[in-house]
């Protein structure tokens, strides 16, 4: 077993043992310096709040379609889309926030 960081995969994954259905799943399976692609144009989610201890050195990106970041859109009035306050080394790359 790789006992190293892991790039987990929201939505379309090559390899079903890292690949998760929401950002949520990946975000409960994420060791440190883990990476989570979020591989689908629009990511429709509940309130993401990071845990300082838990998600340290965490990245996530989203994957670039016709020139165009993947959107992550608050569903159900969310109060906040991602509170990420006290995240060392917390990298977000290609991602649009969209408060809707």
């Amino acid at each position: 077993t790789d006992n190293g960081p892991k790039e987990w995969t929201v939505g379309e994954g090559e390899d079903p043992a890292t690949t998760v259905a929401t950002l949520g799943d990946a975000l409960n399976r994420y060791q440190p310096g883990d990476t989570i692609v979020i591989a689908k144009p629009k990511l429709v989610t509940g309130a993401i709040r990071l845990d300082p201890k838990k998600h340290k050195d965490l990245t996530i990106e989203g994957v670039v379609r016709d020139g165009k970041p993947t959107v992550l859109e608050a569903k159900d009035n969310a109060e906040f889309l991602l509170n990420a306050n006290s995240i060392d080394g917390l990298k977000i790359r290609n991602l649009e926030f969209d408060g809707a």
